[in-house]
């Protein structure tokens, strides 16, 4: 996350979909109908003060999939990028309203461009719909 502290874990029956957010209760969202079936209160600590208590100095590739809060991943790692700390970042990305508050591709694909990072490719790439990108995992690369 993007600050220290504790926040609720969403455990939906379909674990691959727990999230710190709950699911986007609209009928366009494929997962709709999940059910939750417990929160966990969960420590949180950012990736700048991680690497900081662990001694990490650089970090080749960055692999971020939080199922819509990935944003604020990124924002608890501002330092390490802003340091260029971090080489290569995959993070999962959804063109589809899954989760309520979730980022959208545009704002992690802003916000990096500010910390110096551009779009290389994507991998990964889910359509539910044969012509739409549902989610995807994007790379980007240091400029």
């Amino acid at each position: 996350g993007s600050v220290p502290g504790t926040l609720d874990f969403h455990i939906f029956e379909n674990n691959e979909l727990s999230s710190f957010l709950e699911l986007e209760p609209c009928e366009a969202n494929p997962f709709v109908h999940t059910r939750l079936s417990e929160q966990v209160a969960v420590r949180v600590v950012p990736l700048d003060a991680y690497v900081k208590d662990k001694g990490i100095t650089r970090v080749d590739l960055l692999k971020i999939d939080t199922q819509g809060f990935d944003l604020e991943v990124l924002r608890g790692a501002t330092g390490m990028l802003r340091r260029g700390m971090v080489e290569s970042i995959l993070v999962e990305v959804n063109f589809i309203e899954m989760y309520r508050k979730q980022c959208t591709f545009g704002e992690i694909e802003r916000w990096l461009a500010e910390h110096g990072y551009g779009l290389l490719c994507f991998y990964e790439v889910v359509r539910r719909r044969q012509a739409c990108i549902s989610w995807a995992t994007a790379c980007f690369r240091r400029l």
